[in-house]
């Protein structure tokens, strides 16, 4: 074939684009082909830039309840560790325990004093004032039993009671009052039922210590015991305005403690010409209110005065045990 012989079939050879323009146009199966490529291909350029409400892909995380809870506003960091250190000084401070007693705050260095004292009861006070005189009534043989009752009552042993008075005379008062305080001091059902029977024969017959104490287990009515408030009281502020020193401390601590009606102020005002009349066992009762402010103002420096003279009398101690003159920080 000759050179222009090949020029004349290239030119007259279609283009690649024209002859796929042309087999669009006269082949039917070539031209869906090619539409529906195009389509596609639109279909997700479309799907790519501008997807549906309705499509599968994780939606974004919502934030968690802390996070939703969070203030719009932040507490400042410094502000934060402040209030953190202010809570936690607070969580830490110990309370400071107050008396039981005193309805107004004790003051910083109020002195200690034994649980007998700082929370009185006629249940739980038992203070024997008994002058060993009275037993002169007694025969001679039962004095001397009486006496060494009253010693073990002075040193805490009271079941030795009943043996030291094992042969006295059942009949004499004086015997009946020390077998009462032995009987009472077990603190049983029935030794308190005896000993209240005791006390009531006694004081019939006259015997004063006897119906004071049976006046004093018919306030607070231990087991055994019916409790007659009304009729205690009235027989212990009859004897208290008669003088009697014992009948005098029963109605300071019935009114201290509240047996007979809370009323501080008229209790420290007996306590205070109690103990002015020299009673040993209200020093330290009076000298408790004057420290931690019960039923008037504070005055530490007369407490440690009664103090001094009730521990100078001595024996009041052994109804109290130890009794410390620390001063609370």
């Amino acid at each position: 074939m000759s050179k222009g012989m090949l020029a004349t079939t290239a030119a007259s050879r279609p283009s690649f684009a024209r002859h796929l323009f042309g087999l669009y146009r006269s082949d039917t199966v070539f031209r869906s082909l090619v539409d529906f490529t195009a389509i596609g291909a639109v279909v997700l350029v479309f799907l790519q830039f501008f997807p549906s409400k309705g499509d599968n892909r994780r939606p974004a995380p919502e934030p968690s309840r802390v996070e939703k809870a969070a203030p719009s506003n932040p507490v400042p960091p410094q502000k934060t560790v402040e209030a953190a250190k202010s809570s936690a000084s607070k969580t830490i401070e110990p309370a400071k325990p107050a008396p039981s007693v005193p309805a107004n705050p004790p003051p910083k260095a109020a002195m200690e004093f034994p649980g007998v004292v700082s929370t009185p009861a006629l249940g739980a006070t038992r203070i024997y004032d008994i002058d060993q005189s009275i037993f002169h009534s007694s025969s001679v043989a039962d004095q001397s039993r009486l006496a060494a009752a009253l010693r073990a009552v002075r040193t805490q042993q009271f079941p030795e009671i009943a043996g030291i008075l094992a042969d006295a005379n059942a009949a004499d008062p004086n015997v009946a009052l020390m077998r009462g305080i032995g009987l009472i001091s077990a603190g049983t059902a029935d030794g308190n039922k005896v000993a209240a029977q005791s006390w009531r024969t006694a004081a019939e017959a006259g015997q004063q210590h006897a119906a004071l104490e049976l006046a004093r287990i018919e306030v607070y009515g231990p087991p055994g015991v019916t409790k007659n408030v009304e009729q205690a009281k009235r027989m212990i502020e009859t004897a208290a305005a008669a003088g009697n020193r014992q009948a005098q401390r029963m109605a300071d601590i019935a009114f201290l403690s509240a047996q007979f009606g809370l009323d501080p102020t008229k209790a420290r005002d007996l306590l205070h010409r109690a103990a002015q009349a020299g009673d040993v066992e209200v020093m330290l009762y009076y000298a408790f209110i004057l420290a931690w402010a019960v039923g008037g103002p504070v005055d530490q420096t007369t407490a440690e005065d009664f103090l001094r003279r009730a521990a100078a009398a001595g024996d009041c101690f052994h109804n109290f045990g130890t009794l410390s003159m620390r001063r609370r920080a």
